[in-house]
Formats: C-alpha cells, structure tokens, sequence
C-alpha cells in the first residue's frame, strides 16, 4: 500500500495497512541522529518512511496584518492570529 493509499484511508475514516507514519523532528535531534548513523544527505522522512511529510496548515484566524505602532526603537505589529 502506497503512503498516499493509506492517508486517503485514513481520511475517509477506513482502516489501511498500518497506521500512517508522521514526524516532525526537530533539528538538534536530526543532527544527532546524523552522528549516530542517519546516512548524511537522507533526511529522516525518507530513512524511516514517514507517510506524511510537510503538512502545517495556516490555522490562524488570518486577520490581516497591520502596523499599530513604528519608531526608531520598536514597532507594534498585530498578527493574522490578532496579537501584536
């Protein structure tokens, strides 16, 4: 079964295979996995076979930006998640 076979089942709430595989490690841990053995230049997603790589949506409320304050110092910002 193909990674895209099995995240389709999975999205149709269906049973696969498997359960589909997905990571996010952070780079520290990359590198170590690198010095203990990671082959160099395979990334992690391809060595352990993550089915699903890449995936961060925007969930913001995606107001829109805008400059509530600029100075030489500082500026304030409100973000598309309504923070500044």
């Amino acid at each position: 079964m193909t990674s895209q076979e099995r995240i389709n089942l999975a999205l149709d709430h269906k049973e696969a295979d498997r359960v589909a595989i997905q990571d996010a490690p952070w780079g520290t841990t990359v590198e170590r996995w690198h010095r203990e053995g990671l082959p160099e230049g395979v990334s992690p997603a391809e060595y352990f076979g993550f089915d699903l790589t890449g995936y961060f949506p925007d969930l913001s409320t995606r107001f829109p930006e805008e400059m509530l304050e600029e100075t030489e110092e500082y500026y304030l910002k409100r973000n598309s998640w309504g923070w500044w």
